[in-house]
């Protein structure tokens, strides 16, 4: 009967661990990944895997911190939006106040997307609605994000 070869398992390097978790987080398969680097499938699978679990917390909060500045970006956007929009309106430029209300409501949706409460897609205004971003407090707007 034929003995099959000792399989010896390798110390991964740093620079072949950070590799694997680089070319997943690149969305490269595991199959190619195990193939660039030099180990199998499953080694790779399991770095990749274990990395996600020992930085979870680490990348839940910097994913917080982009949503957030991320929000306060489109606040912005919707804010400045809004200003341009009412300028258009007291000088009764329709086509651009028209065109700037559709801006501005679609970057109050952007922001309701990224807290979480998205809207329907469809968004009924009248014309006796009106929201002064400009001067809503902080609280107000997360009143609005939230649809309170």
């Amino acid at each position: 009967m034929e003995q099959l070869p000792e399989v010896t398992q390798k110390r991964l390097t740093p620079a072949e661990h950070d590799r694997i978790i680089e070319l997943r987080l690149q969305h490269m398969s595991y199959n190619r990944i195990a193939a660039e680097v030099g180990v199998s499938t499953r080694t790779a699978w399991k770095v990749y895997n274990k990395w996600l679990d020992e930085t979870s917390e680490e990348r839940k909060q910097y994913l917080e911190r982009v949503q957030e500045a991320g929000i306060q970006n489109l606040l912005r956007i919707a804010r400045d939006v809004y200003e341009v929009a009412e300028e258009a309106r007291l000088g009764e430029r329709w086509n651009s106040y028209a065109m700037l209300k559709a801006e501005e409501r679609q970057a109050i949706q952007a922001v309701m997307k990224l807290a979480g409460a998205d809207q329907p897609t469809r968004i009924e205004h009248s014309g006796s609605v009106h929201i002064d971003l400009t001067t809503m407090t902080e609280e107000e707007l997360e009143k609005l994000i939230k649809g309170e």
